[in-house]
């Protein structure tokens, strides 16, 4: 009677062993693709948005693929057009350019395009503004610290933005010239 007492208590620690592991990985907190309960997520987790943006090799299929056109200014000297993509959730096209090295490619700034009139620009904070006229239409420019950092602008059905990286120096006059060349 004491063999079979302890072969059951055997049998049992080892099924509560065997147990253990399924019921922790069964737990409903949140894990890097967000599933789980989010009201358990916490200060340590590492939930993230998925990237809502889809990249092209060529600005003609990121036209195609959000269903309108965008004109864009020519690279400035040194830099490259990098990245086309398209935000199909809301219709919105991105292009990035950045440097042309050889060694890392760094971001200069980036031109959006989406229908309406909402700020597109992704910018937020504690921002000085101006509005100005260029060619015919309003652009609110965005500055920090003396340095411009954005410009918004509605033409027709479309809105625009044009954010630039932190590391750039463009003067106001140059912020204009860019914003001229994109319809």
């Amino acid at each position: 009677m004491k063999s079979q007492t302890v072969k059951r208590v055997a049998t049992l620690v080892l099924v509560g062993s065997l147990a253990f592991p399924l019921v922790a990985c069964g737990s409903p907190q949140s894990t890097a693709t967000g599933s789980g309960s989010s009201a358990q997520a916490g200060a340590g987790s590492s939930v993230q948005i998925p990237n809502p943006f889809q990249e092209f090799d060529s600005l003609e299929e990121a036209e195609k693929a959000v269903g309108f056109a965008i004109t864009l200014p020519a690279a400035p000297e040194g830099s490259k057009i990098a990245v086309h993509r398209v935000d199909a959730e809301q219709k919105m096209i991105e292009v990035i350019y950045t440097t042309d090295t050889s060694e890392a490619d760094y971001e200069l700034f980036r031109i959006r395009k989406a229908p309406g009139s909402n700020d597109i620009s992704g910018i937020a904070g504690s921002l000085t503004t101006t509005d100005v006229d260029a060619g015919g239409k309003t652009v609110t420019l965005m500055s920090q610290d003396g340095k411009q950092i954005a410009a918004i602008w509605t033409d027709g059905d479309y809105t625009y933005a044009l954010d630039l990286d932190a590391g750039t120096d463009y003067s106001e006059d140059e912020v204009l010239a860019l914003v001229g060349a994109v319809a």
